[in-house]
């Protein structure tokens, strides 16, 4: 039992931790090494990153907006009844323009504004709750391997106890002053 107990734990801290080549000498250690690997973490991240993005996006609905523009046209007139000349005449015209445009109150842009802060503080929230996960993970696996660990060594100190009984039952039997119950009751504890 103890040694598929520190298999399955062995198991799980590397599933947590990532297929790396290093193991990790502490909990520090294996929490780094989480950190830099976790998609669940990378995602936590990249969504902040991606929120951060919208604001400055909402800010621009807040400030002058320019707009140039420009026209060219070509008109022609026919003028009668001056006499018996008729004048014809064909002309170009432009027109060029700029607008700047600053609004005094945009309600719109001011709410888009506040949900833009809002995502980013959700998304803020989402990361540290992502690493406070990964941190109880990588705690909980880590003190499993070490539990199992101990559970080895006391499991190994165990069976080293019983087989020791086990011999002195026999070297007891053998010369005469022990009994065949008390080796086999040995034996079954050894086993």
């Amino acid at each position: 039992m103890g040694l598929s107990r520190i298999f399955w734990s062995s198991l799980v801290v590397t599933w947590i931790l990532g297929v790396t080549p290093a193991w990790a000498e502490n909990l520090i250690d294996a929490y780094q090494q989480a950190y830099h690997t976790d998609p669940v973490l990378a995602q936590a991240r990249a969504e902040l990153s991606a929120q951060m993005q919208d604001k400055p996006l909402a800010r621009s609905a807040l400030l002058p907006h320019v707009g140039v523009g420009a026209a060219v046209g070509f008109n022609t007139a026919d003028i009668t009844g001056f006499g018996n000349i008729d004048i014809n005449r064909a002309y170009l015209s432009d027109s060029y323009s700029v607008n700047i445009t600053q609004s005094v109150f945009n309600g719109q842009a001011w709410t888009a504004l506040k949900q833009a802060d809002s995502r980013i503080q959700a998304s803020a929230a989402g990361l540290t709750y992502s690493e406070q996960q990964l941190a109880l993970q990588v705690a909980k696996a880590y003190f499993a391997v070490l539990e199992a660990q101990a559970q080895e060594r006391v499991a190994k100190k165990q069976k080293s106890l019983l087989e020791s009984i086990y011999q002195q039952t026999q070297a007891t039997l053998k010369i005469g002053t022990g009994d065949i119950i008390a080796v086999r009751e040995a034996q079954a504890r050894v086993d």
